[in-house]
């Protein structure tokens, strides 16, 4: 088997990123300011990505119903209202997301802390919002842009 030339690497056209650092991550602090500044729905977003750890497209692809099969184990209801009836009580409930990784199509679990699973439940019940296959949180692409710019603009 011939092994083609395969010329080397010109790290000159390539370009490098700095690392990012855990000083660039947010702080707690930043964190709960954003939160103090954010709108109810932006708000159901920061508690999302931050206590799972998704993307915005991984999050986006959180539904009602994958919520409700995520926190099945504590409320055992057989509807959805009454689910989101029984998590906006409950202040120890883990919801567990089962997702697919945007970049690899790979399948892995996350988890939402239990100050977000009431929270979203919260403003489901608020919303009025009980069908399984609705976004769990509420997606514009102009609306988290411009909320996100508007939060951080406001704290920089």
């Amino acid at each position: 088997m011939d092994v083609p030339f395969i010329p080397p690497v010109n790290t000159k056209i390539i370009s490098q990123n700095d690392c990012i650092s855990y000083e660039d991550l947010l702080t707690k602090e930043e964190i709960r300011k954003a939160l103090n500044l954010a709108d109810e729905d932006m708000k159901a977003w920061i508690l999302a990505m931050t206590s799972s750890g998704a993307s915005r497209c991984e999050a986006k692809s959180m539904t009602n119903e994958m919520f409700c099969n995520g926190t099945y184990s504590y409320h055992k209801k057989s509807t959805i209202e009454d689910a989101f009836k029984f998590l906006a009580n409950a202040d120890n409930v883990v919801c567990t997301c089962k997702l697919k990784r945007k970049k690899t199509n790979k399948p892995y679990c996350t988890f939402l802390n239990p100050e977000t699973v009431q929270y979203i439940a919260k403003l489901k019940i608020k919303q009025g919002d009980f069908n399984p296959n609705s976004s769990l949180l509420k997606y514009d692409v102009n609306y988290i842009i411009n909320s996100h710019y508007n939060i951080f603009h406001i704290m920089l």
